[in-house]
């Protein structure tokens, strides 16, 4: 059996996914998050220089979502047709594409700046909702964004509108999903799963 290490900051940010994937395969693995303070040390023996990174049996992978994507494969999280496929690699990048400004926004040290880009982002917020819930609208009623089974989208998109809505209640705003019902309910079927809610209740408890 593959010996599995997520090394990551003590946070779930871009590790997330990748640990409620192998959670969901009933995967052992080692949770290895270091301080920022040892990532001058720890960044040179990166394979891109970037955090998070997977260790396979001693061998390095970075970038999350192809760790995500690797790690799918591996437990039956990936379409077996190719335009299915393609569907969850869209929709995964378009949830990325809600994601990533947010954390830009957040580490900004100038208040003006900082103030002027978070309203324009939740002015985009409603967009990005919009759209998955037209994506689970459009795959039928079974509650998943690609084909009729769980796939790794649905796993990553859960997690991202959840960690969005974290950064901004701490930012001291709000997002709901009362208006979208079915990602509401994507975000309750994902976090269900008995083995990624067995990794829910025990992870470390960190704001975002």
């Amino acid at each position: 059996m593959a010996k599995f290490t997520v090394n990551y900051f003590e946070a779930k940010w871009l590790a997330e996914p990748i640990r409620m994937i192998l959670s969901y395969g009933g995967h052992e693995f080692v949770d290895n998050r270091f301080k920022r303070d040892d990532w001058a040390s720890i960044k040179p023996t990166t394979p891109c220089g970037q955090a998070p990174f997977l260790e396979v049996d001693g061998k390095k992978l970075g970038q999350s979502r192809a760790i995500c994507r690797y790690l799918a494969k591996q437990n039956g999280l990936v379409p077996d047709n190719d335009w299915d496929a393609a569907r969850c690699d869209m929709i995964v990048d378009y949830s990325d594409d809600f994601r990533n400004p947010l954390g830009q926004i957040y580490f900004e040290t100038n208040e003006e700046i900082k103030k002027e880009k978070f309203a324009k982002y939740m002015e985009g917020v409603p967009n990005f909702l919009n759209n998955f819930e037209k994506f689970l609208k459009e795959n039928g009623s079974n509650g998943f964004l690609v084909g009729d089974k769980l796939t790794w989208a649905d796993i990553y998109v859960s997690y991202c509108i959840t960690l969005v809505q974290a950064v901004v209640t701490k930012m001291e705003q709000s997002i709901s999903c009362d208006k979208y019902p079915l990602c509401k309910a994507l975000i309750s079927k994902v976090e269900s799963l008995p083995k990624i809610a067995e990794w829910i209740a025990k992870r470390p408890q960190t704001d975002f």
